[in-house]
């Protein structure tokens, strides 16, 4: 890269990725310190279990409806531990209803490993790849629009509460976040200055990317758009026959890196067999969720309204900010790179049949907030540059006010981060992360003699986390025994879904007061004398 006086290495350049390599670090430390104490979330147990079994017995049935790139990177660290992994053929494990949930829970809490310690180390690497995607929205957002830019991108990404949330748990929604931003921007590269290292570069990008989750398919169409701008407005750039090289060259690395991911074995066709196992196994008769509203068929706005509740209010205002500007100064090949990509993964979830929330949409957002920091490029007027100013300032407000509950994060324009499960459900609030908290508050208000009874949503044993409790009797809906109670937001949300579709007088968010709340996603009822 070149400074701005045109000297590379310039003092001005090194000072600019001083500060991005800062805002990295920032991101490692908050991650760290939050993961710590947050529990296994829903998916983590069965993610990381398949993925210990994936490198040691290259055995890829657990989790075969998801590529293996993620899984194997969680469970890596593992490796430096001794772990007692539980014989996969199990009955108990393959007859049951989600087998790759069941043998999670085997292997962490039921055959004898430190499952605190597993978590830890397991969430290491997320943490770091995260670390990754804050400099690659520097140095994409500074190829495009210049140094203050970049650093603009790197600091968003490192207060999205969104990105945070999921940049410090085992899953693969960041990876694939990641790692379809980094193919995206290698893909610029090639289009700023061609060569074949550069090409070489985006093809092995592209194809980790398409290992981290099936989503970074749309990759492809993704692709395609954007060479269709390209052979439209660059060609002073790169001719079309390179143009047409270049992708060739991406799409059989690409197809190489793929095959290769499945334990160096070229093998392709599981990538190919794992698409078709992606939604046989959802339930069909689920109920769906959102806005306090029940339905039996999914909301097809389900991701894009995820992304308009979970972004702060300064943040979206920063998108507005630079959509205004867009239009005066930048030339669109340079917008279409960030606003492409979103615009498709966004429509492609207006097809998702299973309403995951913003996890489903999270691959958008750097993508976005890289658009956003175009507000601080130049030329930009007093005005312009004191209004990006103080929205980035309160972006910075809401990142410190969602912490350390960044899954539950909700902006002001539904209540805040308190509306919870009278707005959405499941991980858009609520995945199971609170339970070192609900431990240390059962030993700081827990009268003697009193019994909490929980009803969690998540797949880890609160007893590790020092958690004593009963399970909850679901004849308690409706009639609440006496005694404490700690309840998942998702499940407030399921007793709303009771009433709506059975009749039940089940819904405790409109019939009682809890007398406390942890973390947003875990509320506490107490009932009797």
């Amino acid at each position: 890269m070149t400074a701005a006086d045109g000297r590379p290495g310039a003092p001005r350049e090194r000072l600019a990725w001083a500060a991005a390599l800062l805002f990295g670090l920032a991101f490692l430390v908050q991650e760290r310190v939050a993961s710590l104490d947050e529990s296994l979330t829903w998916d983590e147990t069965g993610y990381i279990a398949a993925g210990y079994l994936n490198l040691v017995d290259g055995d890829y049935r657990l989790n075969a409806d998801h590529p293996p790139l993620m899984q194997k990177l969680s469970a890596l660290p593992l490796l430096l531990l001794r772990v007692s992994a539980p014989p996969v053929d199990d009955p108990r494990v393959l007859g049951s209803e989600n087998p790759r949930a069941t043998y999670g829970r085997e292997f962490f809490f039921a055959s004898g490993n430190d499952p605190l310690r597993m978590t830890e180390l397991a969430r290491l690497p997320i943490i770091a790849i995260g670390a990754g995607l804050v400099l690659c929205a520097f140095a994409f957002a500074k190829s495009l629009f210049g140094t203050w830019p970049g650093g603009a991108a790197a600091l968003l990404v490192v207060m999205c509460p969104n990105l945070v949330a999921h940049g410090r748990l085992a899953t693969e929604d960041l990876g694939c976040a990641a790692g379809m931003f980094a193919a995206v921007f290698t893909l610029w590269r090639c289009v700023e200055r061609p060569g074949p290292g550069r090409a070489l570069v985006c093809g092995v990008v592209t194809g980790l990317a398409l290992l981290t989750k099936y989503t970074a398919l749309l990759l492809l169409p993704i692709f395609a758009g954007l060479a269709f701008v390209v052979w439209r407005r660059c060609r002073d750039r790169i001719a079309p026959s390179e143009l047409a090289g270049t992708l060739a060259v991406v799409a059989g690395l690409a197809f190489a890196v793929v095959g290769l991911g499945y334990g160096f074995s070229f093998r392709p066709d599981l990538y190919w067999e794992g698409i078709f196992r992606i939604y046989p196994d959802v339930a069909h008769d689920y109920a769906f969720y959102f806005w306090g509203q029940v339905s039996k068929e999914p909301f097809w706005y389900h991701a894009s309204a995820s992304v308009l509740i979970k972004t702060p209010l300064p943040t979206l205002a920063l998108i507005a900010l630079a959509g205004w500007r867009a239009r005066r100064s930048v030339p669109l090949e340079r917008i279409a790179f960030l606003l492409l990509p979103p615009a498709v993964m966004l429509a492609a979830t207006f097809f998702d049949i299973t309403n995951p929330g913003i996890r489903r949409a999270l691959p958008a957002l750097p993508f976005l907030l890289c658009f956003a920091a175009l507000s601080f490029a130049a030329p930009r007027t007093r005005a312009v540059t004191i209004v990006a100013g103080l929205l980035l300032a309160g972006s910075l407000v809401e990142a410190v006010r969602a912490w350390p509950h960044h899954l539950a994060y909700l902006n002001d324009a539904v209540g805040g981060s308190d509306a919870g499960p009278l707005v959405t459900d499941e991980s858009n609030v609520d995945w199971g992360q609170e339970l070192p908290r609900l431990a240390a508050w059962q030993r700081a208000h827990q009268r003697p003699g009193e019994t909490l009874r929980l009803f969690y949503f998540g797949s880890a044993d609160p007893s590790a986390y020092g958690v004593h409790a009963e399970p909850f009797d679901v004849a308690d809906v409706e009639k609440p025994r006496p005694g404490l109670y700690a309840i998942s937001a998702h499940y407030l949300a399921w007793f709303r879904k009771l009433e709506a579709l059975e009749g039940a007088d089940s819904d405790w968010l409109d019939k009682y007061a809890p007398i406390d709340r942890i973390g947003q996603s875990l509320y506490i009822y107490r009932f009797g004398p």
